[in-house]
């Protein structure tokens, strides 16, 4: 009878410390994002760890982006928020004293969805769904997306400046 009570003692424990450290496990670290932010982060970073990191981003697996994040983010600094020559949305016609109808789009997410339906085509189910993204752009996403938009035309991997130009990987 000892025996069994020592034995359904010790199982208790067991189960109890197996309960205790699995429930604390999940909350312990948290990565969402982390591959996102090394996407982006590390775009255009040219070090082996910065293509590294970036390359790593892409692939999406926060449970690999996370432990690296640290790292990655030391090797890619923070990028200035830059118009890389387009101009914001609200400057489109601004110098122009001809007919703006002929000129630019009353509505910049018109020219930005013109972008993407041709260098991105496959990034948005239409033209409707692109112009819902677009109005909900930040100004400096705006900039950004239709900087990656037009930088796709001519790349070499134009689908790498279509992830980055719909918004499918962060904007910096």
């Amino acid at each position: 009878m000892n025996l069994r009570f020592r034995l359904s003692a010790s199982l208790a424990s067991i189960a109890l410390a197996i309960a205790c450290s699995s429930s604390s496990t999940p909350s312990s670290t948290d990565y969402t994002g982390s591959c996102r932010e090394l996407a982006s982060r590390c775009h255009g970073v040219s070090t082996p760890l910065g293509d590294e990191c970036h390359d790593l981003g892409h692939d999406g697996d926060d449970s690999k982006c996370g432990p690296r994040k640290a790292e990655c983010l030391a090797e890619c600094p923070e990028k200035e928020a830059s118009d890389g020559g387009h101009a914001p949305a609200a400057d489109a016609g601004g110098d122009d004293a001809g007919d703006a109808s002929t000129d630019a789009p009353a509505d910049p997410c018109s020219e930005y969805c013109t972008c993407m339906l041709s260098a991105c085509a496959g990034e948005f189910a239409d033209e409707a769904a692109c112009l819902s993204t677009c109005a909900a752009f930040s100004e400096e996403d705006f900039t950004c997306y239709a900087k990656h938009c037009e930088d796709a035309k001519t790349a070499a991997d134009p689908a790498h400046d279509c992830e980055h130009a719909s918004g499918a990987v962060a904007c910096h």
